[in-house]
């Protein structure tokens, strides 16, 4: 794999990234890393998504009268047929603090009574310091109700299907972000859902921990590739 990773932020619209294709391949990469494409919510985040089944507007041509999935379902056939696989980024673990989730399902996240929104910041260690992200909140896989865990676990799941199924296509590669924070039950029935539908699809993850850790979870979820640095 020769991965070249696209920021869609910084690249223009989707019609920009099908230009794109033939001087990527021409540099010998044979796949793509797109950071994740979602609607995004007003941190203007990729990682902070606002709807997990729509592309961000901002991605879109505003010359181009057919939808945000139209018209990346165009640029994935193009990618197809000049041989590009691409590589989708999974957000399982935190969502933007004003979704479609937070103002409808908050009971999908975790509680903070120190918030003032009562909601949990994701956040991450830097120099054995935590530092919070503000914008994001904490997806609550454990939540103490059944019929709630089941109906979030299998919203994330149709979530992480959707955009799996371009990859798929391709012949490529899903990203999990922050898998060292992502909940172990979640990630592992989603992992065996992924492999039953997509049998060829390689899984790539992001994953922070000691080397005896990251070791036992490679081996546990069968993951093909590694993001990773042990602490």
């Amino acid at each position: 794999i020769r991965l070249y990773t696209m920021l869609p932020t910084a690249s223009g619209t989707i019609s920009d990234w099908k230009k794109a294709l033939p001087h990527v391949k021409n540099l010998k990469f044979n796949m793509i890393h797109l950071l994740p494409i979602t609607e995004m919510d007003e941190s203007e985040s990729p990682y902070a998504a606002a709807n997990l089944f729509d592309v961000d507007p901002s991605f879109l041509d505003p010359s181009d009268k057919r939808s945000g999935l139209e018209q990346f379902e165009d640029f994935v056939e193009t990618a197809k047929d000049n041989d590009i696989s691409l590589c989708v980024d999974l957000v399982l673990n935190h969502i933007g603090i004003n979704s479609n989730i937070a103002k409808m399902r908050p009971e999908w996240l975790i509680p903070d009574k120190n918030e003032p929104d009562s909601l949990m910041r994701a956040g991450c260690w830097h120099m054995n310091k935590w530092i919070k992200w503000e914008d994001l909140v904490k997806i609550n896989y454990d939540h103490p109700e059944e019929t709630v865990r089941k109906e979030l676990s299998e919203y994330m799941k149709q979530y992480a299907i959707f955009w799996a199924n371009y990859a798929a296509y391709t012949g490529g590669m899903v990203r999990f972000d922050n898998l060292h924070s992502s909940h172990p039950g979640f990630i592992y029935d989603l992992i065996k859902t992924l492999r039953k539908k997509y049998p060829d699809l390689i899984i790539q993850a992001e994953f922070f921990s000691d080397s005896n850790t990251l070791l036992k979870t490679a081996s546990e979820c069968e993951l093909n590739l590694l993001l990773a640095n042990p602490w």
